[in-house]
């Protein structure tokens, strides 16, 4: 279970409870005016994505199996708002990068491009930014088809953080260096 704070009141507001076999491993906050206020989305063990109102967290709004195939499910272990907030960006043990309608509940694209795990992603705009175990950052376009962009080689170890600004891109990773690129 996952508890949610109001920490000018100090408080407990919401205890979230996915239940034991989804284990949560990640989370983001967002705020959707069309949804009437807060969403507390997480992402678990069990591949799916799930959005909580935190004034009610006995279950959730909505469940995306973003990253439950088929061929297994893989932890999510990132995840990122893209453009308004209605799309959600996602990384998982899946080996895929996933985009998701939260508003609706359901996945939207997913990317196959990595030869190894995603670690960590970054937005900017319609642009997802992705590290993996095997050292790539891959660069997707989530404006139309999600077409991957460009792959950089971002060093030795995996890309365990990536953040993104206006004109620069950072990475950082198991070889011990910072890399920062200019665009």
């Amino acid at each position: 279970a996952a508890t949610c704070y109001d920490v000018e009141r100090c408080a407990a507001v919401a205890s979230l409870k996915p239940g034991a076999a989804a284990a949560g491993h990640c989370v983001a906050l967002e705020a959707l005016e069309e949804m009437h206020g807060d969403l507390v989305v997480t992402g678990h063990q069990d591949g799916v994505i799930r959005g909580w109102d935190p004034r009610d967290g006995a279950r959730p709004s909505f469940e995306i199996p973003a990253h439950a195939s088929p061929r297994g499910a893989g932890a999510a272990s990132c995840l990122a708002r893209v453009g308004d907030g209605a799309r959600l960006a996602s990384c998982g043990a899946d080996g895929r990068v996933a985009l998701s309608d939260v508003r609706y509940g359901k996945p939207l694209l997913s990317f196959d491009d990595h030869a190894d795990f995603p670690y960590c992603l970054a937005v900017l705009g319609d642009l997802l930014f992705t590290g993996a175990g095997d050292g790539a950052l891959l660069c997707h376009d989530v404006s139309g088809a999600g077409s991957c962009e460009w792959g950089l080689g971002a060093g030795l170890g995996a890309v365990r953080c990536v953040d993104a600004r206006p004109g620069q891109l950072a990475a950082a990773g198991d070889d011990g260096n910072v890399m920062i690129w200019e665009f």
